[in-house]
């Protein structure tokens, strides 16, 4: 966050800039001493207590660090049932604009502000400065000035000289401070889309962001804000979704999710009818494979619909289950995508004959043991528990039994991190098997056995089914694509159940006179010279 501070004759005037989400509301009642003589009802006496005196929050630096020692886990500060912890979080934020102030004011002598999770840097410039001031954005280091040459992956916000320039006839000096949260640590905060607004106090009761008189330039390394008012103004980052939208998009995944439940359910009753009445599926690890990862789809699908039905219940205990379940489920999917991807490589790629004993057993293990593991050990880290979706308001969207926002490294790392190696593994397999089936088509062309080309773009596209590269949307809903990829990927991977339907009853289901043995591919343990349970 950035302060200018335009004086003259001690008379001062306050531009906001701020280059990091600080907040997504201000939002304060009027006194908080009242409620002071109730209980608290916080479990941990530091959560809510900041050093309110008199109701209000005292603008200075022992007030800032008060707050930024508040343990990110504090459930109680984040929750609207206990009155004076709201009252608490209210204060919060809106102590930030107030701070802002306060670090461009007369008084304030530190040139440096370092505390947990704020970090600051207060210093005077000459309006007549000939070249653009560049302050590097570091949440965990204090914010230094760069020289103008410096390139690279450096985040930074930039003043152009200009903006000093335009006040020189007025005053030689202006004030800038510079202050950047890691809201990473910090629950209180809720990142929103990348755009520039300003916090107008006349919009509803307590205010609210507004886009007048703020244009948005974003760009790929990037963003520019240029208002035409000085006000107290901020770039939203991170990209979120109104609720109208998020609505919209609950109702579309509940749909097809339960399309998926019941499509799921016949692919496997299908398997096991198909085995028992023709014999055809019990060396067929490829058609296991299928099933278990359908398996493993249905859970998931179930595990999403009973999610938010179970947290409305209020039991914490239920809640954190369900969440763990949720994530096994989700890490079970991963995992089963992966090792089709693994056997299309054996049976397309590798074409070896490679004998491994109790085949399907291992892979079992790691499909279903692997992600039980990895829930166990996250489990025993209590991370499971509340987790809140808000909308561009700031108004809580959904509520769901997931991995608590006081634990999102575990997200990042098991969720996000886990699935963006197994796509990757996934996609060059898909694209080795792609260009290997459309070799095949022009080798064959003329002749009585030419594959047409729209049967193997359907293979391809069945394939990518398989191998979850539609999940692959989630690391493209940032940006200005982001609502129709958010709108894509919710569409495509809850209706996973149902396509996979088409593509195994497409596969398996006995064509008319067609012998019990057509569909069979044969153990992995033999030499593959045609790999149609695949393809």
């Amino acid at each position: 966050m950035v302060n200018l501070l335009h004086s003259m004759k001690y008379s001062f005037m306050v531009t906001t800039l701020s280059l990091l989400p600080l907040l997504d509301c201000v939002r304060g009642q009027d006194k908080c001493q009242a409620l002071q003589k109730e209980t608290r009802g916080d479990s941990d006496p530091s959560c809510c207590d900041i050093g309110l005196t008199e109701g209000d929050l005292p603008v200075q630096l022992e007030s800032a660090k008060k707050i930024t020692s508040i343990s990110s886990s504090c459930e109680e500060l984040l929750q609207e049932n206990n009155t004076f912890c709201s009252c608490v979080r209210d204060k919060i934020h809106s102590f930030w604009p107030d701070f802002e102030a306060y670090l461009t004011g007369k008084d304030v002598n530190e040139s440096v502000i370092d505390i947990k999770r704020a970090k600051a840097r207060v210093q005077n410039v000459r309006t007549s400065i000939t070249h653009d001031l560049v302050f590097t954005l570091t949440p965990n280091e204090v914010p230094k000035e760069l020289d103008t040459s410096v390139k690279g992956n450096v985040s930074n916000v930039k003043l152009p000289r200009g903006l000093f320039r335009s006040i020189h006839n007025e005053t030689d000096y202006v004030k800038v401070a510079v202050l950047v949260l890691d809201i990473g640590q910090v629950g209180l905060f809720k990142n929103m889309a990348r755009q520039c607004v300003f916090w107008d106090t006349k919009k509803g009761r307590r205010g609210g962001w507004n886009t007048s008189g703020c244009l948005t330039e974003l760009r790929d390394r990037e963003t520019m804000c240029c208002c035409d008012h000085l006000t107290f103004f901020t770039l939203l980052m991170n990209p979120s979704l109104d609720n109208a939208t998020a609505q919209m998009l609950f109702t579309i995944a509940d749909v097809g999710c339960g399309i998926s439940v019941v499509f799921s359910a016949l692919t496997i009753s299908l398997y096991f009818a198909l085995r028992l009445a023709y014999k055809i599926f019990k060396s067929n690890d490829t058609a296991k494979i299928h099933v278990n990862l359908t398996s493993s789809l249905l859970l998931l699908n179930l595990a999403y619909l009973l999610n938010r039905r179970i947290f409305s219940l209020g039991h914490i205990g239920l809640c954190k289950g369900i969440g763990g379940f949720t994530h096994y489920s989700l890490l079970c999917c991963f995992t089963w995508m992966a090792i089709e991807a693994f056997q299309l490589y054996l049976l397309v790629i590798k074409v070896t004959n490679i004998y491994t004993q109790h085949y399907m057993v291992k892979l079992s293990l790691i499909g279903w043991g692997f992600p039980a593991l990895v829930v166990t050990i996250t489990g025993s880290m209590n991370s499971y528990g509340k987790h809140t979706i808000m909308d561009m308001a700031n108004r809580t969207t959904v509520d769901l039994c997931w991995i608590d926002s006081a634990h999102l490294v575990v997200h990042y790392v098991t969720n996000c991190s886990y699935f963006g190696l197994i796509l990757l593994f996934n996609t060059l397999v898909l694209v080795v098997v792609a260009w290997k089936l459309f070799s095949l088509q022009r080798a064959t062309a003329g002749k009585e056995e030419k594959i047409e080309a729209w049967k193997g773009g359907l293979t391809v596209l069945g394939l990518s089914c398989l191998l979850g590269a539609t999940w692959g949307l989630a690391f493209f809903t940032y940006g200005a694509m982001s609502v129709p990829a958010v709108y894509l990927f919710t569409v495509l991977n809850s209706l996973q159940g149902l396509f996979i339907f088409i593509w195994f009853t497409v596969l398996y289901y006995p064509k008319k006179g067609a012998t019990t043995s057509s569909s069979s591919s044969g153990k992995n343990g033999k030499v593959i010279t045609a790999s149609h349970s695949y393809l």
